[in-house]
Parts: structure tokens; sequence; C-alpha cells
């Protein structure tokens, strides 16, 4: 018996930001339901090409934007998911979400299908710096967000941030972290920034 973790890439996004070089795409999101039936034919092909029976023990939905799949859509692929694989009993399954797009009705929905872990792209706490990085949120929808995902049942919370920012100095790289802290999360993803070629960032 194998044990598996399966990774799916949901490519879209209602803004590609400065530093992104990620395999995504803004405007597209007319695609998301060929796009979600392509990744169910994918998600069954890969099932029967299993030799061995396997155990899913974590999912994994990174982008691009995840939160940006409307739960009917999300459906789909856990249905194809608990179709074609055997899920282990204490299953870690995680949704990456931008705060800006979420909501409680959103949330309640994603408890619903299974979710139990957030990943929140927080990335920094100032406005200047989410400028900069061209977020489409304020810190307030960050605290927001995270309220509404504990209220859903959704506990276990991720916090991404960037630092290495152009004229960031040390002080305002320890009050992002700060104000990360006091949110309480479980896990810090903490990045630094990298200038990648052809973005406008690098530009």
């Amino acid at each position: 018996m194998q044990l598996y973790s399966l990774y799916l890439h949901i490519p879209f996004c209602a803004h590609r930001c400065a530093y992104c070089d990620f395999n995504t795409y803004a405007g597209l999101d007319f695609l998301i339901p060929e796009y979600v039936q392509a990744m169910c034919r994918e998600i069954e092909y890969l099932s029967v090409s299993q030799e061995t029976s396997s155990i899913v023990h974590t999912i994994f939905f990174g982008g691009g934007t995840p939160s940006l799949l409307p739960i009917k859509e999300l459906e789909r692929v856990f249905l194809a998911i608990y179709r074609h694989f055997n899920m282990q009993k204490d299953i870690e399954i995680t949704l990456e979400a931008n705060p800006g797009t979420l909501s409680q009705e959103y949330l309640n929905g994603l408890k619903q299908l299974g979710v139990n872990r957030l990943s929140l792209g927080m990335q920094s706490a100032d406005l200047r710096e989410l400028k900069l990085l061209e977020r489409a949120h304020d810190f307030g929808d960050v605290i927001q967000a995270v309220d509404w995902a504990r209220r859903a049942g959704i506990t276990n919370l991720s916090l991404d941030l960037i630092f290495g920012l152009p004229d960031q100095n040390l002080s305002e790289w320890m009050r992002n972290l700060s104000l990360a802290v006091q949110l309480q999360p479980d896990h810090l993803s903490l990045y630094a920034l990298t200038l990648e070629h052809g973005t406008p960032m690098e530009h």
C-alpha cells in the first residue's frame, strides 16, 4: 500500500501580480468548467495507471487562485477524487486562497467539501507594500478571512508573507510578522522576494 499526495493546480487569477511568474492566467475564468472537466479526466487516468492500491493522505489545491473556483466546480473535482482514490481517515486537504476572494458562505462550502486547511496569501500587512506587489486586498481582508474560516470550522490556517521588498526595512518586516502572529495561525510560510525574468517587478 502506497501513500499519495495530490497536488491540483488551478491557474486562474483575477489579476496577475507584479512579481508572479507562475503558470497563471487572468481574465480566463470562462474556461473554468472546461478546465475542471479536464482535471477530472486526469484524476481518473492517474488512478487507473497505478499498479498498486493507493491511499491519499494529503490534497493541495494551489495556483493561481483556487478560491476563484465556484463551489459547484470544486465539488466536481472532489467527487472525482473520492471516486477514484482511497482517502486516509485523517486526510489533510488544503486550499490556497487570496483574502479578497472569500466570503463566509464560500468558506462554509469549502468545509462541507472536506477542506480542513486554508493557506492565505497575506504577503504583507502594509498597504504600500501590497500596492507594490499589486495585491487586491488589505490587512483588514486578511483579518476577516481568518475569522470567517474559523467560523466555518476550518481551524488549520497558514499565512504566506514575502520579505525583501524594495525599500522594506527590518522594522517594517517585523511589524508584518507581529501582525501575522497576532492572528494565531498554525503555520507561516515566509518567502524572499525573487525578481523573476519578464515580470513587471523585474522591469
